[in-house]
């Protein structure tokens, strides 16, 4: 092993680089799969097995026989103000591509346990963000993947891929939400490494995120309380360019949910089918679960977000918002080929 100075979007820092690898243009690393370093136990987060995740196991097929390469994106040393319990922060890695390119798998490295979650994006054009800056803006337009506790590695199935590199460059910007009730001094270097090959697959893919968060209100002592976020068959009818064939989702609350579930009610008045369970939902247990071969979502159909909360031995109702002690109803759905014409649905 050897270390590797780069001086990277105005912070300096060392990036440990196997034997071989080199460095791909301003700020990511790259190397084929099987060159990857493994943790031994160094405490970047990884569970013992190698793989930098904390979950115990993969979703999706993988295909180890393809040719893919890997971006290492991780969070440069940094430490959130101890005096904040919830602290939202960004960052952006930009690496030159000569050609478009299929992102094609994800594998989680959390190096710190208060990390609450992730959001991932793909921007059009480079950026710059100071993790210092608190970055409360909305995610969700142009997110390529998401990680909370549980979290697997992510494998997009063979005839889909998430196109990058349009304009000669992608740029991976990734929003940490940080859990610190009990105001402790931490160190995030963390990330994630993005698997991507230069053979393009037959469709493009992309994640759609539906549910609701301002609209939430969970009352006092409540123990089964159910919001439900409605997607308008008005508004798939406008946004579906036709079929979607749904990979995967991945259902999403904070500490109060109790049981999460999607559901799709067909425009034909045909009987209504589950896109993804939570039954119970734990939130140390997320992750993306492959839909149901055959999952398809069509023009006009209302997709809809069911979340029950028990807020019991609460005197205190719970709104939805940002922070842990708030509360959120999504579902994110993987899903291909790719809509221009919306990135969410829902009071996000």
């Amino acid at each position: 092993m050897h270390g590797r100075i780069i001086s990277f979007e105005n912070w300096i820092f060392a990036l440990v680089l196997p034997l071989g690898m080199a460095a791909c243009g301003p700020g990511g690393g790259f190397t084929s799969v099987g060159d990857t370093e493994t943790d031994g136990g160094d405490g970047d987060g990884d569970t013992g097995d190698g793989d930098g995740d904390t979950g115990d196991g993969d979703t999706g097929d993988g295909d180890p026989g393809e040719d893919l390469q890997r971006w290492e994106i991780r969070m440069p040393d940094f430490s959130p103000p101890a005096i904040f319990p919830t602290y939202y922060s960004c960052y952006a890695q930009t690496i030159e591509v000569p050609a478009d390119v299929h992102i094609v798998g994800f594998e989680p490295k959390i190096s710190d346990p208060h990390v609450h979650h992730i959001v991932a994006q793909m921007l059009d054009t480079p950026t710059v963000d100071n993790p210092i800056d608190p970055c409360l803006e909305e995610p969700w337009d142009d997110m390529i993947w998401g990680w909370a506790p549980g979290g697997e590695n992510l494998y997009l199935p063979p005839e889909a891929g998430i196109r990058a590199g349009v304009n000669g460059t992608v740029t991976v910007r990734f929003q940490v939400h940080y859990d610190n009730p009990l105001n402790q001094s931490f160190t995030d270097s963390g990330g994630f490494d993005v698997l991507f090959t230069d053979q393009l697959r037959p469709n493009d893919a992309a994640i759609a995120t539906f549910g609701d968060i301002g609209p939430i209100f969970i009352p006092a002592n409540d123990p089964a309380h159910e919001h439900v976020a409605s997607c308008p068959s008005s508004f798939t009818s406008s946004n579906f360019p036709g079929p979607l064939n749904v990979v995967a989702t991945w259902l999403h609350a904070h500490d109060i949910g109790s049981v999460l579930w999607g559901e799709v009610v067909p425009q034909g008045g045909g009987p209504a089918f589950e896109l993804g369970r939570e039954d119970p939902y734990v939130f140390d247990n997320q992750t993306f679960t492959l839909a149901p071969e055959g999952t398809v979502l069509m023009p006009g159909d209302e997709v809809r977000t069911h979340c029950v909360y028990d807020n019991s031995g609460n005197n205190n109702p719970v709104h939805g918002g940002p922070e842990t002690k708030d509360e959120m109803c999504i579902n994110f759905v993987l899903y291909y080929p790719k809509s221009s014409q919306f990135n969410e649905c829902g009071s996000l």
